[in-house]
């Protein structure tokens, strides 16, 4: 059968397209026909209500505006201003609207009728043109009653105007009656057509949709009773009778495969229980060994874990000790800085010292040379005083050889002899004194060269003392470096034994977790050969 051929998709397509395409033609069928009928009543209006309403203007501005103008003035309820609006306003708009109405399509009656109307307006033009001059020449005047002689020209002039015009509209309504009779024709062909396209596709569709749904339903049920009957029986030996070329025959072909495909892996399953059974036992004595040996590294790894505190608690020793060391080396580095100032004033000292010695021992030898010079002056004055003894003496021995006359002078030779013994004491008191000084002098320039080989010793050794301290500080500068490193490689060291501690902590856990994995493996390896049994016993329920 065609239909059984075409793939579901064409057949939905189908079902779908051809409402759809259905669906478009009568909308464009009626859409034609709204067209139809608007055009149509474009048509009247134009044609004929727009006429029909430009006459009745025309009519109203002759029959009523131009008609109560003369008879409002007349019974002087208008003046003249106004009513000459009135009329001009009248006028121009028949004009207008005349125009208008001319300038449309007429048929030959219209053309006909309008000629005929069209005679009587300028009688009637001429009847209100001297009606407005009449007003025109009586502005500002009461013109109550005296507008009679015009009401009869002009009702005799305008009403042959409203019969014409009554003829055009009683013909402008008998054709638009005739175009409403053509419309409601057109509308009921239309409408019949319209149910009868309906009805015909309504049919078609619904006969279309039967088919394809047949064509559907049909492979799909032996499809369901197929499946069904494997389910139940759980026989793969069963398969789906395909026909036609459809998406339901490639399912059912694919079906087939697939059954196929599921006896293959059965066989398969089965062969495969075997292996896993005999499987989850070897993994099972695998496993326990497994559980054995983990056992015995957790036990290596507790220990290494106890060393590698010891090692980090050591460490910890080390980088105190290497702290305070740091320390002490710091403190013994600013004790020797103080001592290389407290040196280094005392060399500056010292080499004062040792100027002031050099002074002083310059000065005491001057004073040993000028004491030598005063024992050299001292024996001139012995010498003298020794001369004038011995003068004094010779004066004392010439005074006695002169008696009485030399007594006076004996006196004084014996005075000048005591002051001369005197000087001599005197001299010889001085003499000693300057001895002692020279003595004393000499001893004091011994002791202060001695003081001065002294001091410039004390100021070597002091310069030798500071010389040390520099080396001092230069090795405890070294020493603490030496202790920042160590307390860097201990801080480092502990850093390294907390991580490998961590990562013994992680291998513990893991060793753990391995051994209850292994545990898990072991329970899992005997429920994984319990459910190779059910396997092989659910496997074995198939047809194949």
């Amino acid at each position: 059968m065609l239909i059984s051929s075409l793939s579901i998709r064409i057949k939905l397509l189908i079902l779908l397209v051809l409402p759809i395409i259905a669906l478009i033609a009568v909308l464009l069928i009626s859409l034609s026909e709204l067209k139809n009928s608007h055009d149509g009543l474009e048509r009247v209006y134009h044609n004929r209500v727009v006429p029909l309403k430009d006459l009745k203007v025309i009519a109203d501005d002759y029959a009523v505006l131009v008609i109560d103008t003369a008879n409002k003035v007349n019974a002087g309820l208008m003046d003249s201003n106004e009513a000459i609006s009135n009329l001009d306003t009248a006028t121009a708009r028949i004009k207008e609207k005349w125009a208008d109405y001319l300038s449309l399509k007429h048929s030959p009656e219209e053309k006909r009728l309008s000629k005929e109307a069209e005679q009587f307006f300028g009688p009637a033009n001429d009847s209100i043109a001297g009606f407005r001059s009449f007003l025109t020449a009586n502005q500002g005047t009461n013109l109550e009653g005296k507008v009679d002689k015009y009401d009869g020209p002009l009702y005799a002039t305008i009403d042959p105007i409203g019969g014409k015009i009554t003829d055009l509209v009683n013909y402008q309504l008998a054709n638009t009656q005739k175009t409403v009779d053509t419309l409601d024709k057109a509308y009921e062909k239309n409408f019949t057509l319209l149910l009868t396209i309906s009805g015909i596709l309504i049919a078609v569709l619904a006969l279309l949709g039967y088919f394809i749904y047949q064509s559907i339903r049909q492979p799909i049920e032996h499809l369901r009773s197929t499946m069904e009957a494997i389910s139940q029986q759980s026989d793969l030996t069963l398969a789906v009778n395909v026909k036609g070329k459809d998406e339901l025959a490639t399912i059912g072909l694919s079906f087939n495969t697939m059954i196929a495909q599921m006896r293959e892996l059965i066989n398969q399953i089965n062969t495969s229980s075997k292996h896993l059974s005999t499987s989850a036992k070897e993994l099972n004595t695998v496993s326990g060994t497994a559980q054995e040996n983990i056992s015995f590294q957790n036990q290596e790894v507790q220990q290494v874990a106890a060393a590698m505190n010891e090692m980090a608690s050591t460490v910890i020793d080390v980088a105190k000790s290497a702290e305070m060391a740091d320390l002490a080396a710091q403190d013994t580095l600013v004790k020797a800085q103080e001592g290389n100032n407290i040196v280094a004033k005392a060399v500056s000292a010292t080499n004062e010292l040792i100027e002031e010695v050099r002074s002083v021992a310059d000065k005491i030898g001057a004073v040993e040379t000028d004491s030598n010079n005063i024992g050299s002056i001292i024996e001139v004055i012995r010498g003298i005083a020794e001369q004038t003894n011995l003068l004094a003496l010779n004066a004392a021995i010439e005074a006695a050889r002169a008696g009485d006359q030399g007594r006076g002078f004996a006196v004084v030779a014996d005075e000048v002899r005591t002051l001369a013994q005197r000087t001599q004491q005197s001299t010889a008191e001085i003499q000693q004194a300057i001895e002692r000084l020279q003595t004393g002098t000499k001893t004091a320039a011994e002791a202060m060269e001695h003081s001065r080989q002294r001091a410039e010793a004390t100021g070597e050794q002091a310069a030798a003392a500071g010389e040390a301290l520099i080396a001092i500080q230069q090795a405890v500068s070294s020493i603490t470096d030496m202790n920042a490193q160590i307390a860097s490689a201990s801080e480092e060291q502990s850093s390294v034994a907390e991580e490998i501690n961590r990562s013994l902590v992680t291998i513990n856990d893991a060793s753990d977790a391995s051994t209850a994995g292994t545990t898990q493996i072991l329970q899992s390896s005997d429920e994984l050969a319990k459910l190779a049994a059910n396997l092989d016993s659910l496997v074995r329920r198939f047809t194949v």
